[in-house]
């Protein structure tokens, strides 16, 4: 019943008007890019990357083992009787968020404070395994 409601799909004029006014504003928009005319919201001069603006990543609250994202060597880790090589760490992070709000509704008065903290871990046991 609905492959026939598909196929027997008819326009109505206020479907024609506003394809045709989409239509007109793709046409209009691509002559004014094509001719050059028309001025632009966006410069075309590249501007530096604005490293400034972003904030430190802040240190996890606990962080056994290989440190997370550092550079330097491995270590050598622990070899399994299976022949794997484990190179154990640990991070623990998390966010801690907190809101302290009222609402008077002219009958009532109520006032409270949220509070919210998420915690996560991630056990890594080597460079390709992770719980």
């Amino acid at each position: 019943m609905l492959i026939k409601r598909v196929t027997n799909l008819t326009l109505s004029p206020r479907s024609l008007v506003s394809g045709a006014f989409f239509m007109g504003l793709l046409v209009l928009g691509s002559s004014a890019v094509a001719s050059g005319g028309g001025e632009s919201r966006l410069s075309d001069e590249p501007i530096p990357l604005q490293i400034e603006a972003i904030p430190e990543r802040p240190a996890p609250i606990l962080n056994l083992g290989a440190s997370f994202l550092e550079t330097g060597t491995l270590s050598r880790g622990i070899e399994l009787p299976t022949g794997a090589v484990w190179q154990p760490s640990l991070l623990l992070f998390g966010t801690l968020r907190s809101a302290l709000q009222t609402f008077d509704d002219g009958i009532e008065h109520t006032s409270e404070w949220a509070n919210r903290l998420d915690l996560f871990a991630q056990l890594r046991l080597s460079g390709t395994e992770s719980l």
